[in-house]
């Protein structure tokens, strides 16, 4: 499985290390060139990383407001309601509330230093599963996903696309691209470009 690590641009770096590991519980895993004079920096909790750039490196005025329409949503180990009082009395700005989503998530949302959203989740307790995309499920079945076959064209060396069917979950019916035609088997399969 592949890893995001986004980078965020910030106007004083010391500042958001600072809180990122005082009052959110991150870790530093590198800062460049040194700590003293950064310029860089990753950090890091539950096995998520953020990296951190200055945003004049990024040509971002310093009027320009950052962290505008980015939500990073984050999905922590250990008890999310500890972690939600922990930040509370750090005195952490939270921007909604603790609740479980009728999803099968439970999370609140925060805004950094920088005016970064973050939302922290986990699976609800009472929901046992999650229908979250980033959230773990044991199997598709659970939450009442049927897999069902997708249609795809993939080239063939004579420029002539095939359909083949690959399997996927989908929620309603059989998902095809508008345009393809009836599958067929045999030679007569394939389909003029």
């Amino acid at each position: 499985m592949g890893v995001l690590s986004p980078a965020l641009a910030v106007r004083d770096m010391k500042k958001t290390i600072e809180f990122y590991k005082n009052s959110l519980g991150f870790k530093t895993v590198m800062v460049h060139p040194d700590a003293d004079n950064p310029g860089y920096a990753e950090l890091s909790k539950d096995g998520m990383v953020l990296m951190f750039i200055l945003a004049k490196s990024c040509d971002i005025g310093s009027e320009e407001k950052l962290g505008i329409g980015v939500n990073l949503y984050m999905q922590i180990d250990g008890d999310i309601d500890e972690y939600y009082q922990e930040l509370k009395k750090r005195g952490v700005k939270i921007t909604v509330d603790i609740a479980d989503e009728p999803y099968g998530i439970r999370d609140f949302t925060v805004e950094d230093v920088n005016g970064y959203i973050l939302t922290f989740n986990q699976v609800s307790k009472p929901a046992k599963t999650s229908t979250s995309p980033g959230a773990p499920m044991t199997k598709p079945e659970d939450l009442g996903w049927e897999t069902q076959p997708i249609y795809t064209t993939s080239t063939v060396s004579n420029r002539k696309a095939v359909s083949k069917a690959t399997t996927k979950c989908s929620r309603a019916g059989t998902r095809k691209p508008p345009g393809l035609p009836p599958k067929t088997t045999g030679k007569d399969a394939s389909v003029g470009m």
